[in-house]
């Protein structure tokens, strides 16, 4: 669900470990793990955890359904999505990509990327072999904390509008990600190894 759809009077409930919880949440949500909601019995509520991409909510959906839990409703886009609707001032905080998101944001080729700086570039043009596909989701890519306040102006969300995450880094930290990203991704398909000298592969 997206986050401007949620309810004001909805149950919510803050899968994230306590800590990043007591940091910033939700207000009036309920911090608990996933395998406290299999006591819930048919109660409805709204639950996030730290995802911020598509991926991330679908995974989400699917680990619930596994438990059976379907009457939950996930926000797309987690706090970060929450809290550049209702609390921008908090929105840096939680709208900030870790390397490994940045890396798989990118290569879904989904959503708008703005890319404060030229030298993302070359970056850019070497994933794009067709055009992307429309989303939900801006991109910020900056190479220095420097651009924070342009990065801020991204952060202000209207209902029905995007969620914009941001990554800090230059651009060959963004190359290496994404090749690193990529290799994994071959392997994957690839399947199980096999060597000559270790009869273990």
């Amino acid at each position: 669900m997206d986050a401007a759809t949620a309810s004001k009077d909805a149950r919510v409930i803050d899968l994230r470990p306590r800590d990043q919880y007591a940091a910033f949440h939700i207000p009036g949500a309920d911090n608990q793990p996933m395998t406290a909601l299999m006591n819930q019995g048919s109660k409805k509520a709204v639950v996030y955890d730290g995802g911020k991409l598509p991926q991330d909510a679908q995974l989400l959906c699917e680990r619930l359904a596994r438990y059976g839990l379907t009457q939950f409703q996930v926000i797309d886009g987690g706090l970060a999505s929450w809290s550049q609707l209702h609390a921008p001032a908090r929105a840096a905080e939680v709208s900030r990509l870790s390397d490994a998101d940045v890396s798989s944001a990118l290569l879904a080729n989904e959503g708008q990327v703005l890319a404060l700086s030229a030298e993302f570039n070359p970056v850019l043009k070497s994933i794009q072999s067709q055009a992307r596909k429309p989303g939900k989701r801006l991109i910020v890519l900056a190479s220095s904390p420097a651009l924070l306040p342009q990065i801020q102006k991204q952060l202000s969300r209207k209902p029905g509008g995007r969620t914009a995450l941001y990554w800090i880094g230059d651009a060959g930290r963004l190359q290496s990600l994404i090749s690193t990203h990529i290799a994994q991704d071959q392997k994957r398909l690839e399947g199980p190894g096999h060597s000559n000298t270790c009869s273990s592969l």
